[in-house]
C-alpha cells in the first residue's frame, strides 16, 4: 500500500464525513448538554468509531458472510432507525424537547448514551458508504502490514471526527435559543432526507428489480 493509496483512502473518508455539514447537526443534537458532557461524548465517539472502523478492516467481510447480511440490509435498517429518530427532531415536538432537555445527573447520562449509536455514530459519523469503503479497501490490501496501515488511517479519521465535534460545542455557544431551534429543525430535515435516501438505497440493493 503506497502513500498515494493511503491519501486517497483518507480523502474518501473525509469527503463522506464532511465536517462543515456534520458540525451543525452534531450541535443540534448535543448542544443542550454542558461542556464537560459534550467533551465526554466526543471522547466516547472517538473510541467507538475507531473500534468500529478497525473491526470492519479486520473482520467486516467475514462478519457479513457469517451473519448472512449485506450492506444493503444494513443500510435499510439504519435508514428506518434514523427516520424514527429524526422526524420528532424535524417537527420540534414538545415531548421530545422535554425528554432531551429535562433533568441532570443520572438522567442526563442516560440521555446522551441514547444518542451514541443513532444518530451520532450511524449515520452522522460513519454510514454504510464509509463501512463499504473500509471493507473494500481492506479486501484490496489484505496483507497484515497493509491492514495495519488501513487501521491506523481509520483511527486518524476517528480523531478528526472527534476534533470536529469538540469544535462544535464552542460553535453552538454563539447561537441564541432561536438559532439553536432553527438549526435543530433544519438538521432534522437533513437527517430525515438522509434516512429516506438510505431506505431507498437499501431497497434498491435488496430488490434490484424495482430499480429497473
Amino acid at each position: 500500500m503506497t502513500s498515494s493509496d493511503v491519501l486517497l483512502f483518507l480523502t474518501g473518508l473525509l469527503t463522506l464525513f464532511c465536517p462543515p455539514v456534520a458540525m451543525p447537526m452534531y450541535a443540534a443534537v448535543t448542544g443542550h448538554f454542558p461542556d464537560a458532557t459534550q467533551r465526554q461524548i466526543a471522547l466516547r465517539l472517538f473510541v467507538w468509531i475507531a473500534a468500529a472502523m478497525v473491526a470492519a478492516v479486520w473482520g467486516g467481510q467475514f462478519l457479513l458472510r457469517m451473519l448472512g447480511l449485506t450492506l444493503g440490509a444494513l443500510t435499510l435498517t439504519g435508514g428506518l432507525v434514523l427516520c424514527l429518530w429524526s422526524i420528532p427532531m424535524m417537527r420540534g415536538t414538545q415531548a421530545d424537547k422535554d425528554e432531551r432537555r429535562g433533568g441532570t445527573g443520572r438522567l442526563e447520562h442516560a440521555q446522551w448514551r441514547g444518542y451514541i449509536a443513532v444518530p451520532l455514530i450511524f449515520p452522522l459519523s460513519i454510514g454504510s458508504a464509509v463501512i463499504s469503503l473500509v471493507i473494500t479497501t481492506a479486501s484490496r490490501f489484505h496483507t497484515v502490514g497493509d491492514l495495519c496501515i488501513v487501521s491506523a488511517a481509520c483511527v486518524l479519521h476517528a480523531g478528526v471526527i472527534a476534533l470536529t465535534y469538540l469544535c462544535s460545542g464552542s460553535w453552538c455557544k454563539r447561537l441564541s435559543e432561536m438559532g439553536r431551534t432553527i438549526i435543530e429543525r433544519l438538521s432534522g430535515i437533513v437527517l430525515t432526507a438522509i434516512a429516506f435516501q438510505m431506505l431507498a438505497q437499501g431497497i434498491r440493493e435488496l430488490l434490484p428489480g424495482l430499480a429497473s
